[in-house]
């Protein structure tokens, strides 16, 4: 049974020149113990998919369609009262800003204590000594100095670690991490992979790690879903997607890696750019950046079953 369902999740904007669709029929499912990755050029919808997963949208954004199940509960149906646990005790983000996602007035510690206070009912004590093992667990030096500080004083790693620490304070059955490593240090990034791989294994905590780095995503994730302007374009066990790509857009996005075995002059990007809101085109929303492109790539591409039954991927060839 699966910890998170996504069904046909349609998302748009409302603006001046009228509702601006940005999801389109997002379908994706998460068991518990499993790592999935969302993977995807900027401007693809990955963050979009989930701040809907928290309910988090707020206007202009809209959801015109689809449900999310965490459980069999229906998140977008829930109470007040039921969203207030269920963010940040079952299920926690990391966000990819965090100077805008931290309080600037308000210390780190205090921050964090809110989550421990919240959802798992500590005192002051208990909070503080929890408070400091999550910043170690992150890699923070001298987290007892750290604790009194405020998000202004801290590098952007830092901050970035502060935010990690506190999504998973209250150790959530689903972590959604969004690029959870930016602005880390290799070092840094690696013990932040294997944090996340240890809760994983040991909590059998699910996590939805969204990325546009196909390295981290090769490393880390058991499954991965390939996204292009709002929509899942291709989905399969990691390895299998890697090493045998079927959509144009994941080839594309393999072959503008720098080459591992022995020298490649030049990369070979993807033309163009992700199209922006409200000016997709009909049928295939990558065919005006495909090389394969045909005429039947104006139509909506069919989905078609790769070599391997979890395998999947939506184009006409």
């Amino acid at each position: 049974m699966s910890l998170l369902e996504i069904q046909g999740l349609e998302v748009g904007f409302d603006t001046a020149r009228g509702r601006r669709q940005a999801l389109f029929g997002v379908d994706l499912s998460l068991k518990e113990g499993e790592i999935l990755a969302l993977v995807g050029e900027s401007g693809s919808g990955k963050t979009l998919t989930g701040l809907s997963i928290l309910n988090l949208l707020e206007p202009p954004a809209v959801t015109m369609a689809g449900q999310i199940f965490f459980r069999d509960q229906d998140v977008f149906r829930m109470s007040e009262k039921e969203l207030l646990t269920f963010r940040g005790g079952q299920a926690a983000m990391i966000f990819q800003e965090p100077m805008t996602a931290l309080n600037p007035v308000f210390s780190v510690g205090f921050q964090i204590g809110e989550v421990l206070r919240t959802h798992l009912g500590l005192d002051r004590k208990q909070t503080q000594r929890r408070s400091l093992e999550l910043l170690r667990r992150v890699g923070i030096p001298e987290p007892e100095i750290r604790l009194k500080q405020y998000p202004f004083q801290l590098s952007g790693g830092m901050r970035q670690r502060v935010m990690i620490a506190m999504a998973l304070a209250a150790s959530p059955k689903l972590l959604i991490a969004d690029e959870p490593t930016t602005a880390l240090d290799v070092t840094i990034q690696a013990q932040i992979l294997n944090l996340i791989r240890e809760l994983n294994t040991k909590d059998k905590m699910a996590v939805l790690l969204i990325s546009h780095d196909l390295g981290i995503v090769a490393q880390a994730s058991h499954r991965v879903a390939i996204m292009y302007a709002g929509r899942i374009v291709e989905m399969g066990e990691t390895a299998e997607v890697l090493n045998h790509p079927r959509h144009p857009y994941t080839i594309g996005l393999l072959n503008s890696l720098p080459g591992v075995k022995g020298r490649r002059a030049r990369l070979t990007p993807i033309p163009g750019q992700v199209p922006s809101l409200g000016e997709f085109p009909t049928g295939c929303p990558f065919r005006d950046r495909c090389s394969q492109a045909k005429a039947a790539c104006e139509n909506d591409p069919p989905v078609r079953q790769a070599t391997k039954k979890s395998h999947w991927y939506r184009c006409v060839t």
